[in-house]
């Protein structure tokens, strides 16, 4: 996803969610707090990761601008202690900041992502993230790379897939500007 601003993204009527539920999902992701009744969340662990309490998000804001080309501008939301126990574990397993040319890449890694419904929430709330990383640390706004390990549809989101299809033109193959083929 490179050039998406998140303040004019066109939702379009394909999803079961409006605008405002997509906002509360992204702001999740920026808040340490469990509801009653879940294990986790995708915002406490980047933003109190147990044990010992870690903001992530925090480190790798300061890990950047301290030095901006570093590797270790990690996220890794798997808890072997947690996750190998629990049915419930997060499909978002990892993010990774990087800096080049004065912009901020953001590469996530998903074990398994629903492409119809979860794809799209998990994207904007991503998306606002690296905004808020950008923003603290003064660059621009690189691309967002995901990676799903196991993308699937299912078969009950066909009907909206094939609507969508119809009405916007897909493309499977595209440069990357850094070189490589996506």
């Amino acid at each position: 996803v490179k050039n998406e601003d998140i303040n004019d993204i066109d939702f379009g009527d394909y999803f079961s969610y409006s605008k405002e539920e997509i906002d509360e999902y992204a702001n999740s992701l920026l808040k340490s707090d469990i509801p009653e009744g879940l294990d986790y969340t995708y915002g406490a662990r980047l933003n109190d990761y147990k044990p010992g309490h870690i903001s992530q998000l925090d480190y790798i804001v300061k890990t950047l601008k301290k030095e901006p080309h570093s590797r270790r501008a990690v996220a890794c939301l798997w808890s072997p202690s947690l996750d190998t126990k629990s049915d419930e574990v997060p499909c978002l397993n990892m993010l990774s900041f990087n800096i080049d040319d004065n912009k901020l890449f953001l590469t996530a890694i998903f074990s398994s992502n629903d492409m119809f419904n979860s794809w799209p929430k998990n994207t904007y709330g991503l998306l606002k993230i690296q905004d808020i990383i950008c923003e603290k640390l003064g660059v621009e706004k690189g691309y967002l790379l995901t990676n799903s390990i196991s993308a699937r549809i299912y078969e009950r989101n066909f009907k909206g897939v094939e609507d969508y299809l119809k009405e916007k033109e897909v493309s499977f193959c595209n440069e990357d500007d850094r070189g490589y083929v996506i």
